[in-house]
């Protein structure tokens, strides 16, 4: 049978000779089998635990599952220490990759010389079993109260390796130190319950990285369903926030509780600044504090061809409160238009598909160094106070005027892309506190907002990859909606940039990748109020590249310069009705839909 150790420790108290604060306490683990009178003759080491530093009652997460055999007088040794060291927290990663993992020799590892013993404690894995609730705890000699605290649980399935695979965020937390100049370091466990001998109790199966930041992204987490549930889906789980301070103490955010199912069922629909799902992080007397986005959570069976790394439901848009990496979705089949499929009515018009389809629009723009210092006149995000609007808010009033009497939800996503967060160039993140603007006044209201952000000018050499592949999953999303509604939908994606060209050119091949969404997509290039050296988009020339992979051409480019500077609203909205009047039909047919 396979048997889950969980173990955890009480009112500890400093080692001998050291100031009387909150230790750094790590366990030492092993597997003691056969008989005799010296135990440390048949000790196999299972592992050496983190070091949880500052705290006289200490979690470990990191033992292992033991195959254990019954009747066979297998026993599990645990020895706890301390060590000085205030400023490292070595991890049981780091532990198994100096070699520490397995080897046979009792007492501290050989790199801690400075390691005191604190108290060692061995259980019959059978008789712990026996006893109620699974659990013994057995009390530290000499100390005030002190116990170390040994829950065992048998594997339902042991035949079963299952995973969960996780990724979280918090989003909107307050930092909890007093001196300003400092930011919480947080990191978040994972706790599941069981009936302890007098009450309800939590075992610790899993402690996540820290992140210092007041929305921090976590790393993908791994954990056996065996070890965080037993198998049971349903069984309950704590989550918890902590900010480990500089002197490593511990000071609880708040908690929610849910289980796997609910955690499933919570997955980000919209991307990682969508709180409609999100789980709120309470604590005492139902003070509410920040939430917690889950960005993916998913169960995985190693070896089974139903075997994913990550939920590709939706990508990961950077929210303005912390960038993260963008999510890549699946490479699409590519689309030959070439050969129309043949339906009912191959010829049908513009006006035949738009009676029942929905045209949404999704903006991206340019925060690259092309565009000038933000604050400088010369640049085409310079914003003046005297309510007249720059390049780039004349632009994106005229497509939202315009889109506001063609999309049914006259919601759109407005990016930005080549911004700079500290000192790192995003591919993508989202502007404004929500993943849609709400019209016009919404895509102003959010272009605003992302100044907000301490965004500065990024790498211009970044790619436009991530925006093709977010604009194609929000253009399949919209459709697959609209299907369920007996109606189409058709998206396009308008890219606001002051280099026209070699962006675009950058990352064509991406292009081919999403040519089977219902997507068009149109590369506006915004004068600057400084010449620009930048070329603008050939659209012939990648015409010609599209045509070359048997792909539909559905990317094309105009200059501004012809008509932003002037303001001629109707050189936009006739450029737009060209596009979509041309390329949507055409795309409906190649999919062998017919208007509805």
């Amino acid at each position: 049978m396979k048997v889950n150790i969980f173990l955890r420790a009480e009112n500890l108290t400093s080692a001998s000779g050291w100031r009387k604060k909150a230790p750094n306490t790590f366990a030492v683990v092993s597997l003691v089998t056969g008989v005799g009178s010296v135990l440390g003759i048949k000790r196999r080491r299972l592992c050496i635990t983190e070091i949880v530093p500052h705290t006289v009652s200490p979690e470990w997460a990191t033992i292992p599952v033991i195959d254990h055999r019954p009747r066979s007088e297998e026993r599990v040794a645990i020895d706890i220490f301390q060590i000085k060291n205030e400023n490292e927290t070595i991890t049981s990663k780091e532990y198994h990759e100096k070699g520490y993992h397995g080897n046979e020799h009792r007492g501290a590892p050989t790199d801690f010389k400075d390691a005191k013993h604190i108290t060692g404690v061995v259980v019959s894995v059978d008789e712990v079993l026996q006893k109620p609730n699974a659990t013994v705890i057995d009390t530290i000699s000499g100390s005030s109260g002190g116990k170390v605290i040994v829950h065992m649980e048998v594997s339902k399935d042991p035949q079963d390796d299952s995973q969960l695979v996780f990724q979280m965020r918090g989003a909107y937390f307050p930092n909890l130190r007093k001196n300003f100049m400092e930011k919480s370091n947080f990191f978040f466990e994972i706790l599941c319950k069981y009936h302890g001998q007098t009450e309800e109790q939590w075992n610790l199966v899993y402690r996540s990285d820290k992140e210092q930041s007041q929305n921090p992204i976590w790393e993908t987490g791994v954990v056996d369903l065996a070890t965080m549930c037993n198998q049971d889906l349903n069984r309950e789980l704590l989550f918890r926030v902590i900010d480990l301070d500089g002197l490593h103490r511990r000071n609880e955010l708040g908690c929610f509780q849910t289980n796997v199912h609910g955690l499933m069922a919570a997955v980000s629909n919209e991307g990682n600044c969508d709180t409609s799902k999100a789980f709120t992080l309470s604590k005492g007397n139902d003070e509410r504090i920040g939430k917690i986005i889950v960005l993916l959570a998913n169960v995985k069976t190693p070896g089974r061809s139903t075997d994913f790394s990550r939920s590709l439901d939706s990508p990961v848009i950077i929210a303005p409160v912390g960038p993260i990496e963008v999510l890549p979705l699946p490479m699409a089949t590519v689309v030959d238009a070439i050969s129309v499929v043949s339906i009912a009515n191959a010829d049908a018009s513009y006006q035949a598909y738009k009676r029942n389809c929905s045209l949404d629009l999704c903006i991206a723009i340019d925060f690259t160094t092309g565009n000038g210092e933000f604050t400088s006149p010369s640049s085409a995000h310079y914003r003046t106070n005297d309510g007249k609007y720059n390049n780039y808010e004349w632009t994106m009033k005229v497509l939202g005027e315009c889109f506001e009497g063609l999309s049914k939800t006259k919601e759109f996503p407005l990016w930005g892309f080549g911004g700079c967060f500290g000192e790192e160039t995003y591919p993508i993140f989202q502007c404004g506190s929500s993943p849609k603007a709400d019209g016009v006044s919404g895509l102003l209201t959010f272009y605003s907002e992302s100044f907000t952000t301490g965004v500065k000018m990024g790498n211009p050499s970044c790619k436009m990859d991530n925006i093709f592949l977010a604009a194609a999953h929000y253009a399949k999303k919209q459709l697959d909606e609209a299907k369920r509604r007996n109606s189409l939908s058709y998206t396009l994606l308008t890219v606001l940039t002051v280099d026209g060209s070699s962006n675009l050119m950058a990352a064509k091949s991406k292009l081919v990748s999403v040519a089977d969404a219902p997507l068009s997509i149109l590369i506006v290039r915004i004068p600057t109020p400084k010449p620009s050296s930048a070329f603008p988009l050939d659209s012939e020339k990648i015409k010609a590249f599209l045509s070359g992979q048997n792909c539909r051409n559905f990317c094309s480019g105009m200059d501004g310069k012809h008509f932003i500077a002037t303001r001629d609203s109707q050189k936009l909205s006739a450029k737009i009705c060209e596009v979509l009047e041309e390329q949507m039909p055409k795309y409906f047919q190649s999919q062998g839909v017919a208007p509805l």
